[in-house]
């Protein structure tokens, strides 16, 4: 088994927890430790999805992922960062790090993330150039800035959005940036009338100026 582990160990394909779990239990082999029979079993289950064939896909993971996953990968990236979930996968994926490919599609495949990319994909209902006022369920605390780490960002945000509730905006553009995977999540880029700074607000918050 010893001999088994350390070449499961070469493949690149072996990584994250099961990388981890190998190395833990051939440091105990190594230091003359007898293995329970559950390790045994996890050991003989992690080598063999581990195994050649495992090797030949991951090796042809990367163009994979970057000719039908990368785009993708970046939206919910940003959705996730906002959740902390899968959070050593988020910043691989803005790290520009080909994500191992169980855990990229164990974490693109569940239904928040498919909620997220159904909007992503979903035509806008409002195009660039429209003038648009907030819903009566838009609270200051639904508009926000696109750039999250600018000094004052509090001040400024607020300043913006009392600006957007008070007389509406107009759409720059339509964003990637989705922070939920509920209906409406469609994100805009909106001027407020008499700021200078833009904001961002979901699909579900606002609605055509009246005249």
């Amino acid at each position: 088994m010893k001999e088994e582990i350390e070449t499961t160990l070469k493949r690149s394909v072996c990584t994250g927890w099961d990388r981890g779990f190998l190395e833990s239990v051939l440091s105990q082999i190594e230091r003359g430790r007898t293995l329970s029979d559950k390790q045994i079993a996890t050991t003989e289950k992690v080598i063999k999805r581990n195994g050649i064939a495992a090797q030949m896909i991951h090796d042809e993971w990367e163009s994979i992922y970057a000719s039908e996953h990368k785009a993708e990968a970046l939206v919910l990236a940003r959705y996730y960062k906002k959740t902390g979930y899968f959070s050593e996968l988020v910043q691989d994926i803005f790290d520009g790090t080909v994500p191992d490919m169980r855990a990229y599609l164990k974490m693109s495949g569940n239904k928040y993330a498919q909620g997220v990319l159904r909007t992503h994909y979903q035509e806008p209902k409002y195009p660039a150039g429209s003038l648009v006022e907030p819903r009566a369920n838009c609270g200051t605390s639904n508009v926000l800035l696109e750039q999250a780490t600018i000094a004052n960002y509090a001040q400024y945000r607020f300043a913006a959005a009392k600006s957007f509730q008070a007389k509406g905006g107009l759409i720059l553009a339509v964003t990637n940036i989705i922070s939920s995977h509920a209906k409406g999540a469609k994100t805009y880029k909106i001027l407020p009338i008499g700021s200078i700074i833009p904001v961002i607000v979901e699909e579900r918050y606002i609605k055509i100026k009246r005249k």
